[in-house]
């Protein structure tokens, strides 16, 4: 199964964060919007949900398709778990399928025995994983709690059934321009290890928080989506 495939505009998209010494704790609540365009037209948007209470977190990304991509339908990725000052630390991850609720599929992961289960379509997946694993939804809010100033990262992230290294170079920094304001911001070129054609490109804010402010995905068929940010309750 290559759940991937759909969720590149989705939410990989989600984030990135270069690393900041003196980046912000997150709030105990925030939200972000994002609109995705292909060639300048409308395909639909990003809105992402954060809540943490006690040392406990629900993060959501909901993909809401427009136009061109109306074909895939609606998506949402969950991830529920820990947080502390060393980041996030997830529990379990939801990729829900609206349009076909067959195709949903769930992961816990057991920390005790090192193991994530997997349930899709009527059946039951175990697997190892590696130390650190994150996945797909919070991975890039991971950057918000590094404490480093690299150049290239490698995450170890849970797409679906399999774990995948995502690699990151961080190319140059820009000035963005989100509605009237400029935000600072480093652009990092991304691609996943053993995956064709899966080069992306993400700016992020500098300034407080480390949030993706503009995203670029080549999709599986061949369309170049943007993923801009349009509103946030994040001081950025």
């Amino acid at each position: 199964m290559r759940l991937f495939n759909t969720s590149r505009y989705l939410g990989i998209f989600l984030v990135l964060t270069s690393t900041n010494l003196f980046a912000k704790e997150f709030p105990a609540t925030f939200d972000i919007k994002y609109q995705l365009t292909h060639t300048t037209k409308n395909v639909g948007e990003v809105g992402i949900t954060f809540a943490q209470s006690k040392g406990t977190y629900t993060f959501e990304v909901s993909t809401y398709a427009a136009g061109i991509l109306r074909l895939l339908g609606d998506r949402k990725l969950v991830s529920k778990g820990e947080v502390g000052k060393n980041g996030f630390k997830p529990i379990s991850f939801e990729f829900i399928n609206v349009k076909k609720p067959n195709k949903n599929i769930k992961s816990e992961f057991s920390y005790d025995t090192k193991l994530i289960t997997t349930y899709y379509n009527d059946k039951v997946l175990s697997g190892e994983f590696p130390a650190g694993t994150l996945d797909l939804a919070i991975y890039l809010f991971q950057f918000n709690f590094i404490k480093s100033k690299n150049s290239v990262y490698s995450f170890k992230i849970l797409e679906g059934k399999k774990v995948r290294i995502y690699r990151y170079k961080k190319l140059k920094q820009e000035d963005v321009k989100v509605n009237k304001k400029i935000i600072k911001a480093d652009l990092y070129e991304g691609k996943i290890e053993g995956r064709d054609n899966s080069t992306h490109y993400v700016w992020f804010s500098k300034k407080n928080y480390r949030v993706p402010i503009k995203l670029k995905i080549q999709t599986d068929f061949g369309l170049l989506i943007e993923q801009t940010l349009v509103n946030t309750s994040l001081n950025l």
